[in-house]
């Protein structure tokens, strides 16, 4: 992730017009009768491999122009998407039953994760939304007060949680890159590999045969990694 916050931290909160008042007068070139949140709630129940803004607007039985009259772009459209759809990921969270701060870690980082895996085509859209409300700090709340308590201080949690938030969106995103042989680097080592002879960089070749990096082993790794190195921190 690329700072703390962004990629962890989603949602979106809905606005609705009453039905009993007229509706407001509306600019000169604004839509009439199409919200942002209707082409969000549209968008979101599209199947992912069918989501375009041009399909979204089909959906709709409107024109693209009004799509893009509530959304700059396409990477505008697909944010707030993963947004809803990462914060419905995380509404059954819930805080381990633990006093260690460790569990916590664990606990948060892994339902964060599998947040991200549950919509790969998404991972590369998530970004902080700042129309959400603030029930979707929760997690990211409790987690910064069960460290606080275990005696971390302020700049150790921002600089913790901003690499784990890093080691999350990476881990996922090379996790969906292998499930869908889109490794580019990857293939690439691998071509180069085969076209040395067998008896060159042999310990690299051993370590790429384990096939450990694109794999969750991986995700859990990492995570006994940075568990080991807050227990410094606090020494």
């Amino acid at each position: 992730m690329q700072a703390m916050g962004q990629n962890v931290f989603m949602g979106l909160s809905k606005v609705s017009t009453p039905t009993t008042q007229p509706a407001p007068s509306r600019g000169r070139g604004r839509p009439a009768r199409v919200s942002r949140a209707s082409i969000l709630e549209a968008a979101c129940g599209m199947p992912a491999e069918e989501l375009t803004m041009q399909s979204v607007a089909d959906n709709l039985g409107i024109d693209r122009s009004t799509i893009n009259f509530h959304f700059k772009d396409r990477d505008d459209l697909f944010s707030s998407i993963a947004a809803v759809k990462f914060a419905q990921e995380l509404e059954a969270y819930s805080p381990p039953d633990s006093s260690d701060w460790r569990d916590w870690v664990r606990a948060y980082a892994s339902a964060v994760h599998n947040a991200l895996l549950e919509h790969p085509e998404l991972i590369e859209y998530m970004r902080l939304s700042l129309g959400m409300g603030t029930a979707a700090f929760e997690p990211i709340e409790g987690l910064i007060a069960k460290l606080q308590a275990s005696g971390f201080n302020e700049a150790h949690i921002m600089q913790s949680i901003t690499f784990m938030s890093e080691v999350i969106h990476s881990g996922a995103r090379n996790e969906v890159l292998a499930a869908t042989n889109a490794n580019q680097q990857g293939a690439e080592l691998l071509k180069f590999l085969s076209e040395q002879p067998e008896n060159t960089v042999t310990g690299l070749r051993r370590l790429i045969a384990l096939n450990q990096i694109e794999q969750p082993v991986h995700f859990h790794f990492s995570l006994q990694m940075l568990i080991a190195g807050m227990e410094s921190l606090l020494d």
